[in-house]
């Protein structure tokens, strides 16, 4: 996987020890057998709650910049577990499990003839100094290669910190994220469709915020897509 083995310092050193030590599950520890899922255990793997049909908030909801958005699993249990220890424990064995699950999904759900580019959500550059990788990119470049769509990783860009939005409250979240991204190349965008990855789908307004600034620049239509939904 190469944007595991580009990762930095503590993921790598954890995908180093999982290499030294026979494979098991990320949740309950059981030994993985060759045939069940690079990193859930059978058992496991089931637990995931899956939306079907395909969640599609613009449906659902009003003043969203982004004109779709898909999410594969609900935020929950063993599909929260996995995603804390990717994005917080830098366990980027998991990275196969996710690239299996999106792209599993996008082959059924999204068009990929829609699309001129995939834009993952960025990260600021002292959470991504702390944290070694951004996950939504490393999601972005599976869904990438999957759907043979350009992935644009350093056009869209966050200039603001801001408090953590899991903390916050949902008019919070978008005030605090307000102004918090910028193109630096906009005219790239103008009048093209973009599928825009992110690890999670709460209240959207990290998503919104950057669909907001995209169709500032005249895109024409975008679609968010998420590994997971939290509501």
């Amino acid at each position: 996987m190469l944007s595991a083995i580009c990762a930095l310092p503590k993921a790598v050193f954890n995908t180093a020890l999982e290499l030294v030590y026979p494979r098991s599950c990320c949740v309950c520890a059981r030994s993985i057998g060759s045939s069940e899922s690079v990193s859930l255990c059978e058992t496991c793997h089931k637990k995931i709650r899956y939306n079907k049909p395909l969640f599609t908030a613009s449906t659902r909801r009003a003043g969203y910049y982004f004109d779709r958005v898909h999410s594969v699993a609900a935020y929950e249990g063993v599909m929260r577990e996995c995603i804390h220890k990717f994005k917080y424990n830098g366990m980027l064995s998991v990275e196969g499990l996710f690239a299996e699950l999106m792209t599993d999904y996008a082959g059924k759900y999204i068009d990929k003839n829609l699309f001129d580019f995939i834009i993952p959500v960025p990260l600021y550059r002292t959470k991504l100094r702390e944290r070694s990788f951004n996950q939504a990119a490393i999601l972005a470049s599976s869904v990438s290669r999957k759907l043979k769509i350009p992935c644009i990783n350093n056009n869209l860009i966050r200039i603001r910190a801001g408090k953590p939005q899991i903390d916050l409250p949902k008019r919070e979240r978008l005030k605090n994220i307000k102004g918090a991204f910028k193109l630096k190349r906009p005219v790239l965008l103008n009048d093209k469709s973009v599928l825009l990855i992110d690890d999670v789908f709460t209240t959207g307004a990290t998503l919104n915020e950057c669909s907001r600034v995209l169709k500032l620049a005249g895109t024409g239509y975008i679609e968010a897509f998420t590994l997971a939904q939290g509501m």
